[in-house]
Formats: structure tokens, C-alpha cells, sequence
């Protein structure tokens, strides 16, 4: 059942240039913590988020098509993902700490934008079921394929430079769970 009224982003700002976030602690946000989208020259710096373990979709930072992105000095404990890139270029997510029961730095979603010049370094991770997940999806037009492709082609470009562990599967975490219904895009 779709919300009427969906939970709402904490913090949200569009179409933005040179944002600072600093020395702030966000607590129990109703959806994603932060959410920068199209911005660029964002900074998020000694910043303090903290949302209920088990809240679904409580992201920390989520940079959405944003370009120049610093992440700093970060404490970030969530219910979903830590910090999820969607789209952006020339990410720098450093010096900090990360806790989830789900991804703590999460890279795409689908196939339709690009993320390039990223870089993660001395994090602290903890509780995560992934420290790193990239996620590529498939249009709807043909599900997986061209995604898997891309992907496939990218790991053997070297693109992402050494690959530690890579799994490939047509399968969705819904489908994982016998109780729960097919997920919709897998239905004949």
C-alpha cells in the first residue's frame, strides 16, 4: 500500500551549490536522514546521525545526482543504509564510522546514472551485513540483463580496480524469504 503522505526526508536540499553540514546530530528520522539532490560542493562534516536499528529506509547520507561530495568525520547508526550514492560523481566518504544491520556504504541503485570518481577511506564499520554494496539494476524494458552486462564489462575494464568478492544473481532479497509473496517484477 502506497502512503498518502510519505515519511518525510530530515534534512533535504535540491538544486543547491556549495552546502555545508556541520557539527549537528540528527536523531530519529522519519525516512532518509540527509538528502542532498543535484547539489554540488556539499559537505557533511562531524556530523552526528541516529535512527532506530530496526526502522526501514532511516538511510544516514544520501547524495543523489550531486557532484564534489566530502563525507567527514562521520558517526553515522542507522536502520538501512549508512551512506547511499545514487548517481553522484567525485565522492569522498572518509574518517568514519558506520553501523547498520544493512549496508554501510551503499553505490547505486539502477543502470540509468552514472557514479564515477568515489573514493572511501578509513571507515570503521560495524553490524553490517555489507560494508560495500554495488547494486545495478535493470530497466524494466529488460529486466537485469543489460545492467548485469554493463557491470560485467566494467569488472573486466578494471574499472573498479581490484574486485574483492563479486556475486551475480537474478534474484531480489524479497525472494529470498519463502513467506513472503514473488516479488511483482519476476511474476510470468
Amino acid at each position: 500500500k502506497k502512503l498518502a503522505y510519505p515519511r518525510p526526508r530530515l534534512i533535504s536540499f535540491t538544486n543547491c551549490n556549495n552546502i555545508l553540514i556541520e557539527g549537528i546530530t540528527a536523531i530519529n528520522s522519519p525516512a532518509w536522514t540527509i538528502h542532498p539532490i543535484r547539489c554540488e560542493n556539499v559537505t557533511v562534516d562531524k556530523v552526528t546521525v541516529i535512527n532506530p536499528a530496526d526502522s526501514p529506509n532511516t538511510d544516514g547520507i544520501n547524495p543523489d545526482s550531486c557532484c564534489y561530495v566530502r563525507i567527514s568525520n562521520c558517526y553515522v547508526s542507522v536502520g538501512d543504509d549508512c551512506v547511499a550514492l545514487f548517481g553522484s560523481q567525485r565522492v569522498v566518504v572518509a574518517n568514519c564510522t558506520l553501523s547498520t544491520r544493512s549496508v554501510a556504504i551503499r553505490v547505486g541503485y539502477d543502470h540509468t546514472r552514472d557514479i564515477r570518481d568515489c573514493v572511501f577511506s578509513n571507515l570503521v564499520v560495524h553490524d553490517a551485513n555489507r560494508g560495500l554494496g554495488v547494486f545495478v539494476r535493470g530497466s524494466s524494458e529488460f529486466p537485469f540483463y543489460p545492467a548485469v552486462q554493463r557491470i560485467g564489462r566494467m569488472i573486466e575494464a578494471d574499472a573498479f580496480g581490484p574486485v574483492l568478492e563479486g556475486n551475480a544473481a537474478f534474484r531480489h532479497s524479497s525472494d529470498l524469504d519463502a513467506n513472503k509473496p514473488i516479488n511483482w517484477k519476476r511474476m510470468a
